[in-house]
């Protein structure tokens, strides 16, 4: 039985360890971003903490996001939040920019902020174009 101890005891580490968002204590966050009442297909949606690593996602076409927190682990640190709300500039082939479609106080400008808890989280954002 003592040969095998090592072996069960690395397996404890190893479980207790795990790959759960909650040993980073990060809390899960989803949400909605809509435009004039309208979904906001490919919108970059940052939250911004106080103190910390931020976290991101991408709204799908139905204007639904989740936050990425690093690789593989889903979600943000608790606390206060700056919110940056973006679509993603492009060159064009003549050398050009696209330009940001979301007015600058929903990101350069944020006007958002949100408290995440423990816990799931739900924050939709319904930005005005004017």
């Amino acid at each position: 039985m003592l040969r095998y101890l090592p072996c069960l005891l690395l397996l404890a580490i190893a479980a207790s360890v795990g790959c759960s968002s909650n040993n980073l204590g990060v809390s899960a966050v989803t949400g909605t971003v809509t435009m004039d009442q309208k979904p906001l297909a490919g919108g970059r949606v940052q939250f911004f903490p106080t103190d910390g690593r931020p976290s991101s996602g991408v709204t799908d076409a139905s204007g639904t996001y989740e936050l990425n927190y690093i690789r593989d682990v889903m979600g943000a640190e608790p606390g206060q939040h700056k919110v940056r709300i973006t679509t993603d500039v492009l060159e064009l082939p003549n050398g050009r920019e696209t330009r940001e479609t979301i007015p600058t106080r929903y990101n350069r400008n944020t006007e958002l902020m949100v408290e995440v808890k423990e816990g799931s989280n739900v924050f939709d954002f319904d930005l005005k174009s004017k």
